[in-house]
């Protein structure tokens, strides 16, 4: 359990400093950052047996994809490697299956899915709104799984919402 703790930890610098980055403008590394920081998310979620997690992160890390160049050969073959190394090590749980109806989980998925769809339509606003409601839910997994890392991101992540929505 430490080295879940550690990637959720390395996850959620990833994922602010990519997201640092976005507002600095400088949104082909924050691109590439959020997307390592939601690979390294997709494998501790497989360890501990969350589908819903890994759907999400998936699909944040889907539509981040636009952001960044296309000649990305490379970096796709990293991701993959990445997230194929770090399931090998994790493991994936025996109990992994859609049986798990948590609605705050399924809640949180659809709506971080949805904002990541907004992102990807440059629809701020909505996006801003989603992921606040996403990471609200996404605060309550954290708790329930006890990731650290996932907690300080989701907290760090409404307040930037909140901001976005502030503007």
């Amino acid at each position: 359990m430490v080295l879940v703790q550690l990637l959720s930890l390395t996850s959620l610098y990833l994922a602010y400093k990519g997201s640092k980055l976005f507002v600095e403008s400088n949104f082909e590394l924050g691109s590439k950052l959020f997307m390592l920081g939601n690979i390294t998310n997709m494998a501790i979620a497989l360890n501990l047996g969350n589908l819903y997690l890994f759907i999400a992160q998936s699909m944040l890390c889907y539509f981040t994809l636009n952001m960044i160049s296309a000649n990305t050969k490379r970096f796709y073959t990293l991701m993959f490697v990445l997230l194929l190394t770090l399931i090998l090590i994790l493991g994936i749980n025996n109990n992994i299956h859609f049986i798990y109806h948590d609605l705050i989980d399924i809640f949180g998925t659809i709506t971080a899915v949805y904002g990541a769809y907004s992102m990807s339509k440059q629809r701020y606003t909505t996006m801003a709104r989603m992921w606040i409601l996403a990471d609200l839910a996404f605060i309550i997994v954290a708790i329930k799984l006890g990731l650290i890392g996932l907690f300080i991101q989701s907290v760090i992540f409404c307040y930037h919402g909140y901001l976005r929505l502030k503007k």
